[in-house]
């Protein structure tokens, strides 16, 4: 990974489906992996965008690390 400075961008209260609330910090490293992955360009981030996002690498990192324990 590339040296990168790292500022802070936004902070955002996202609704989860279940009802209840995601607090989150994001930084423009975050905010550009996003945009990256949704190829959003200029187009808006959305709560919906980070929600996905994050659910996509949790999933990611829990099956990885499942699959190293069955093996």
């Amino acid at each position: 990974m590339e040296n990168q400075t790292i500022n802070f961008v936004d902070s955002r209260v996202i609704r989860l489906p279940n009802g209840n609330e995601l607090r989150i910090d994001l930084t423009n490293v975050i905010t550009n992996k996003i945009r990256e992955t949704f190829n959003l360009g200029s187009e808006r981030l959305t709560d919906d965008h980070v929600r996905m996002f994050l659910w996509g690498a949790i999933n990611n990192a829990i099956s990885k690390e499942e699959a190293n324990l069955s093996v």
